[in-house]
């Protein structure tokens, strides 16, 4: 790759996704991802398309160029390879100080991951990217980033997808987050709104498979079994999901989660399926004035009192939810469109920043030993010789003495089940690589909910004494 100020027409665009499990451009559509990384994923397509060399570094074997991006394993990442862009992605990674780059940019889409954000991400990032308001007052309040250093960048739909709408089916609402993130309240909820409207369906998707966890599915499955109108489909397909959206009428969510942003009502908004929510965490600006936010928590009586009015209503008085619908339908293809969002807001701010780096970047300076040289080919021969960096070491840029062999012991509140990486774990303690527990951690509470771990502890193994280096409730 040739550096910055020998080609000025693209940049490369560098995304390192440490810890998280595999994916690759396809599994988009195909067997599904996350909200977080189904956002990389359309991102880096957009960026593509506007020219630029997009790299994606990640746990995937398979290799290739999909849609334009390069999906690379983190095996052949190493941190000479110039860059002018670096995108650390949700978790930390212990070589971002030595990580050739003007700019390098934390794109967090959680509240927590790994542990070690003070220590590990916060001292060697020039920005960070929050993906709403709410996320960054969040991150603001908990971390010591500096205020006018975190910039809120919103996610986004796939135009093509909603642009043509298809006909409703009167009565039918979809469920289509996370299952602990409010689907057992429908449980008591949904007979309420049958018994108002009879041919009401309700249609619930995603399980935990798409977070690299299993099933996890039973005991929500249980809950509906039996019940008139419901229709559990677990995790289904991009083009069956877009379906149900775009012909349901309703999104029911009772969510009991700080969404982040929330990219399934987003989705159904562009679909012209209206949300009918709780204004908790970035919902009250993901959903605004395109759904019905209830300011009351859902297992309170006085939630019901709301929820089921407004969802009969919409199902009911059809000119009142067309009216609502239309407007969602626009706003979020006018305001969350990804190809909009790829060069308004991405690539507009990445110029603007780059342009302010590059005036006192350093090029062909060492970050080991401090000494500046007059060509790149000086300072990468110095590098491989001085410093003995491994190439194809997804750790390359950290001095032998530094590595150290850590592991994060996890206890949950109840038996879970996780996989990344083709590894799999299981029960109430969990041994965790210190470079997977982001990932875990992650995993865990977006498929159990926030308050499934009990204590986490970092070890370090390459001590005699492996106690506790770090003994934190999460």
């Amino acid at each position: 790759l040739m550096l910055k100020q020998e080609k000025k027409d693209k940049f490369r665009i560098v995304f390192y996704c440490s810890g998280n499990y595999e994916f690759i451009d396809e599994d988009y559509e195909g067997k599904g991802v996350g909200g977080a990384e189904a956002s990389l994923i359309l991102l880096s397509r957009e960026l593509a398309r506007l020219g630029y060399i997009v790299d994606i570094y990640n746990a995937s074997l398979n290799q290739g160029t999909y849609n334009g991006v390069n999906y690379i394993n983190l095996a052949n990442f190493v941190t000479h390879e110039f860059c002018d862009v670096f995108v650390l992605f949700r978790n930390s990674y212990q070589g971002l100080k030595y990580v050739y780059s003007p700019l390098k940019i934390f794109w967090s889409c959680d509240q927590q991951t790994t542990n070690d954000w003070e220590t590990e991400v916060i001292p060697y990032i020039d920005r960070t990217f929050a993906i709403s308001n709410y996320h960054k007052q969040y991150l603001l309040s908990h971390y010591p980033f500096q205020r006018n250093l975190v910039d809120v960048i919103d996610l986004g739909v796939i135009t093509k997808d909603y642009e043509t709408p298809e006909e409703k089916i009167p009565g039918k609402m979809i469920y289509c987050s996370v299952p602990r993130r409010g689907l057992i309240y429908l449980k008591e909820l949904f007979p309420l709104i049958k018994k108002e409207v009879p041919h009401a369906e309700l249609y619930i998707t995603a399980d935990y498979r798409l977070w690299g966890a299993g099933p996890e599915n039973a005991e929500f499955v249980a809950a509906f079994a039996g019940m008139s109108g419901v229709h559990f489909l677990g995790k289904i397909c991009r083009a069956e999901l877009l379906q149900h959206q775009k012909t349901s009428e309703v999104m029911a969510y009772p969510c009991n989660y700080d969404e982040n942003f929330c990219i399934s009502a987003i989705e159904c908004i562009a679909a012209g399926t209206v949300p009918v929510t709780t204004a908790i965490g970035a919902m009250i600006t993901t959903v605004a004035d395109s759904g019905i936010l209830i300011y009351e928590h859902p297992k309170h009586s006085k939630y019901r009192e709301t929820f089921v009015p407004e969802v009969v209503k919409l199902l009911t008085d059809h000119e009142y939810r067309r009216g609502m619908a239309e407007k969602g339908h626009q706003r979020a293809l006018s305001k969350y469109a990804w190809d909009y969002l790829a060069k308004i807001q991405w690539e507009e701010k990445l110029l603007e920043l780059l342009k302010q780096k590059m005036e006192t970047f350093k090029f062909n300076y060492c970050t080991f030993c401090k000494k500046a040289f007059s060509d790149s080919y000086e300072f990468f021969r110095h590098r491989n010789k001085d410093h003995q960096i491994p190439t194809g070491n997804s750790f390359s840029g950290i001095p032998p003495t530094q590595k150290r062999n850590l592991v994060v012991e996890i206890k949950t509140k109840y038996s879970v089940q996780v996989s990344v990486n083709s590894h799999s774990w299981e029960g109430k303690r969990l041994l965790i690589p210190q470079d997977q527990a982001g990932d875990i951690v992650r995993i865990l509470t977006d498929a159990y909910g926030p308050d499934v771990i009990d204590i986490a502890r970092v070890y370090d193994q390459s001590l005699d004494n492996a106690s506790p280096l770090i003994d934190t409730l999460t």
